[in-house]
């Protein structure tokens, strides 16, 4: 009886030694892999947080000239609504106003096609919107050959003789000979689309 005693307590003192050691090695085994992992998520998303704001800002400094240079090429359109259309009584000035031709860069946005998406979404849409609009706003002025290379004074001219011979009914339009209307919704419209260059110059200061 004695030595079944003996070896009950024997096993119980093995089991109670065996549980000791899942505490000692198992736990802080467990616990170490769980900090780890966590570890890692944490340095993982810290490192993305950085890479992405960091391709953000690189994708921006290299729009960012494209667009500047695109917008020197629109501002003397978008000029002539305050400078000519919405002006009354105004003195229009003699010098060479707009230009010849218009071309639009689209050389930095089309190589970056692939990583906008990484952009802000409310950028995207201005990008998007942007350079489609640039594109057809240079495909319209090759129509308006009759203002190429126009100042101001002879682009009032140009609207108010279209406007006379349209009363008259001696105007035809066409592609080198635009009237009115042709002239000031193309112009109307390259505002619009200066003025959005600008809101998208704007909100790529933050990067």
């Amino acid at each position: 009886m004695n030595d079944l005693h003996s070896v009950m307590n024997i096993s119980q003192y093995r089991i109670d030694s065996s549980v000791a050691v899942v505490d000692d090695v198992v736990v802080p085994l467990f616990v170490g892999i769980v900090v780890g992992i966590v570890v890692g998520i944490v340095v993982s998303i810290i490192t993305y947080s950085i890479w992405m704001k960091k391709t953000k800002k690189n994708l921006i400094q290299s729009l960012k000239p494209e667009i500047n240079i695109n917008q020197n090429r629109l501002q003397p359109l978008s000029d002539c609504v305050d400078k000519v259309l919405d002006c009354n009584n105004c003195k229009y000035s003699e010098e060479k106003s707009l230009p010849e031709k218009l071309h639009s860069d689209i050389t930095v946005y089309s190589s970056l096609l692939g990583k906008i998406g990484l952009l802000d979404y409310q950028i995207i849409e201005k990008l998007v919107q942007y350079y489609s609009e640039i594109k057809y706003i240079e495909e319209e002025y090759i129509k308006l050959e009759k203002i190429h290379g126009a100042s101001h004074r002879y682009l009032d001219h140009i609207i108010i003789d279209s406007e006379f011979k349209q009363l008259l009914g001696q105007f035809n339009y066409d592609a080198n000979n635009p009237g009115k209307v042709e002239i000031e919704k193309f112009l109307r419209h390259t505002k619009k689309v200066y003025d959005l260059g600008v809101e998208l110059i704007i909100s790529m200061e933050d990067y």
